[in-house]
């Protein structure tokens, strides 16, 4: 039953009361139902990844405290790889630590992004993150954008996005409207496979390496998360459906 959720939905009134809850799909689905009692108990804040000033600490302190010298700019190429995502981050951080005890030499950027992308843990890291958050049609709108950074030979880390791209290269696999098109954004954001370019409605991938892995055989994948989507359909169900009160 739905009793707790009443309960705070009537403390969440008081002025003296604040709650706090997380959650990705299921809440997300919840939040958008007119008669469930998540529907408007409270504003949507995704979770961002860590500030650039925030990477920069991270990344600069420890390193510094254990007398390992770094290229200038290997924050910014970090924060570049990762948007911010602490887990990812630290795995950057491990190998330079990693690579400085081997070498004793500065921590190059250059040196360090290709050791870590050859880095097993990195990529189960990525590639599980991507496989277990998202379903077929979330995964099949991914792989339609990097096959479409493959055809225009653009780069990863530097292609921008927004809907009216997005509308374009699902058309053939998705027919969808503007408002689900834009949920569609929405759960990708909030999943953490792209993020918002500050100031416009255009958005990046947010961890470039994932394109990379899959480039190769981007159009085997195209075609495998097409037909997993032909088999399972409703899979766009819960979070391609519009709010209820809009309709």
């Amino acid at each position: 039953g739905f009793d707790l959720l009443e309960r705070l939905r009537g403390l969440a009134l008081h002025a003296r009361c604040r709650i706090f809850m997380a959650g990705f799909r299921k809440t997300m689905d919840a939040s958008r139902r007119s008669k469930h009692p998540l529907y408007n108990l409270a504003q949507s804040h995704p979770v961002a990844g860590l500030s650039r000033k925030e990477v920069t600490e991270m990344v600069s302190v420890p390193l510094t405290r254990l007398q390992i010298k770094f290229d200038t700019n290997l924050p910014v190429a970090i924060e570049n790889e990762t948007s911010g995502q602490p887990e990812l981050v630290q795995v950057f951080c491990d190998i330079a630590v990693r690579q400085f005890e081997e070498t004793r030499k500065e921590i190059a950027a250059d040196e360090l992004l290709r050791e870590v992308f050859a880095d097993r843990t990195f990529r189960e890291k990525v590639l599980g993150s991507f496989l277990t958050n998202f379903n077929p049609s979330e995964k099949l709108a991914c792989y339609l954008i990097f096959q479409k950074i493959v055809k225009d030979s653009a780069d990863f880390d530097k292609y921008e996005f927004g809907l009216n791209e997005l509308d374009s290269v699902l058309h053939g696999y998705l027919d969808l409207d503007e408002t689900k098109c834009n949920v569609l954004l929405n759960n990708l954001e909030a999943g953490g496979a792209i993020v918002n370019v500050k100031h416009t409605v255009k958005y990046r991938i947010a961890v470039p390496q994932l394109g990379r892995y899959h480039q190769e055989k981007i159009a085997e994948r195209v075609a495998r998360a097409k037909n997993e989507l032909d088999r399972d359909p409703q899979s766009l169900d819960a979070l391609l459906s519009e709010p209820e009160g809009s309709r």
